[in-house]
């Protein structure tokens, strides 16, 4: 109720306290208001990161699945030069011509083709996706053609 003046008239005195209870009541309605939008907001985030760690979980055991597809020789190689030789090079000299020569150079280290090409598309899923397409060319100019 308003105090800044004093009614003797108790008509005056209701409509003020009238007045003073709706001021109330919409500082009130506001107050639930933003506290159900933030409550929204808190929703909408957990459900974003509990999204966000589904498809980091999915993406995690996806690439461990695959790993136990390979020799073990495979896998280590990758852990060893994947990131800071494989990579490296794909970035520095992105074209087919590029791609084969670091193949060759693994083949070099006593892998066959076929782990050469492991190690080449494991490393690049895990630490250099951005040479997938390098990737892509390459078997579209080098790969088998014909399936038996």
């Amino acid at each position: 109720m308003s105090t800044d003046r004093i009614h003797s008239d108790p008509v005056s005195t209701a409509q003020d306290y009238a007045a003073d209870m709706k001021a109330m009541e919409q500082r009130l309605w506001l107050s639930k208001s933003r506290e159900r939008r933030a409550k929204l907001m808190d929703a909408i985030a957990v459900t974003l990161l509990i999204v966000l760690m589904a498809a980091l979980g999915v993406l995690t055991f996806a690439a461990t699945a695959k790993a136990d597809d390979l020799a073990p020789s495979v896998v280590e190689y990758v852990e060893r030069y994947g990131r800071d030789a494989v990579c490296p090079v794909l970035d520095d000299h992105n074209s087919v011509a590029g791609m084969l020569g670091v193949l060759l150079a693994i083949e070099g280290d006593g892998f066959t083709q076929f782990e050469a090409g492991q190690i080449v598309g494991v490393s690049v899923m895990e630490f250099c996706p951005r040479n997938q397409e390098l990737m892509q060319r390459f078997v579209a100019v080098y790969g088998k053609t014909d399936v038996a």
